[in-house]
């Protein structure tokens, strides 16, 4: 019969062989979804018109930021994957450890043909609203539509210029950028958004893009 000693390091054996296939399979998994991923971004950027470059700073790419950039009827657009890394605890038993975390975003920007010259920033009003109202400094500037003027902040410096240019069907694009994006800003030369995560989906990649491209061709005024 196998001695104790045996016995234990034929098990030991197999639960390495187990960890090291589990370990593997998810590696694979990991690199197919990346693969995926790489490839719905490339076909956007070709449909798009769009250069396309992965930055990869990791060997399996677990860092890969992707960035499309190029001009659409004249304005120039850039969507970017960025990574922060934040500290969260590891309870031990004895002790308290941090390890960093990647938290992913995707960043929209595009860039009217023309600078509006009204001094504009439009955001919604939200719990950080009086950080950001002072950030962007400038008059408040009420449009005139009770619905649109208390869910979102209107700031120029031409009263007058800023109402005419803010017609319904811009003010029906404005609305449909600040619903779909948690985080949107309106300047007077580029409409920027930032969502978080990556996207892995071709469908809902293709919609965002949409109505992204669709709202900066209607706020600007050319």
């Amino acid at each position: 019969m196998k001695s104790q000693m045996e016995l234990f390091q034929i098990f030991m054996v197999l639960v390495f062989l187990v960890g090291g296939i589990v370990i593997w399979k998810l590696v694979k998994r990991f690199l197919n979804q990346r693969n995926a991923a790489d490839a719905i971004w490339k076909r956007i950027a070709k449909e798009y018109g769009l250069n396309h470059n992965i930055n990869k700073p990791g060997i399996t790419g677990a860092l890969e930021d992707d960035r499309m950039y190029g001009n659409i009827d004249s304005r120039g657009y850039a969507v970017e994957v960025y990574h922060t890394q934040r500290p969260f605890p590891v309870f031990t038993g004895s002790e308290t450890k941090y390890l960093l975390k990647q938290d992913y975003y995707t960043r929209f920007r595009g860039a009217y043909k023309q600078n509006l010259d009204l001094g504009l920033a439009i955001y919604a009003k939200t719990p950080l609203f009086s950080a950001v109202d002072q950030a962007f400094g400038g008059q408040d500037i009420e449009i005139g539509y009770a619905e649109f003027d208390q869910k979102y902040v209107v700031k120029g410096r031409h009263q007058n210029q800023t109402r005419s240019h803010l017609t319904e069907h811009r003010m029906e694009a404005i609305i449909m950028l600040l619903n779909l994006y948690c985080d949107a800003t309106i300047t007077d030369n580029l409409v920027e958004v930032t969502v978080p995560g990556r996207f892995c989906d071709y469908a809902t990649f293709d919609e965002y893009m949409k109505r992204f491209v669709y709202a900066v061709q209607t706020l600007d005024k050319s």
